[in-house]
């Protein structure tokens, strides 16, 4: 399983890969390691406009923005 690391302090979790107050979950802290739940995704990591369905430290699934989010 390939996992990803926050690079950013209060980093959003969404329901859907849409920047909207109505896509929000909550917010992370910098260093959160997430879960990557879909295949082939190492690529994008780190790449502008792309996002990554992962599950949280809690098992939770979401999105987060691969922009923010490191190996």
């Amino acid at each position: 399983m390939l996992k990803v690391k926050a690079t950013a302090e209060g980093i959003a979790f969404r329901k859907q890969p849409v920047i909207s107050d109505s896509t929000l979950i909550y917010r992370l802290p910098l260093g959160t390691v997430f879960t990557v739940t879909e295949p082939n995704a190492a690529g994008k990591v780190g790449k502008n406009d792309q996002w990554l369905k992962v599950k949280d430290p809690n098992g939770a699934e979401g999105y987060v923005a691969a922009w923010f989010v490191s190996l």
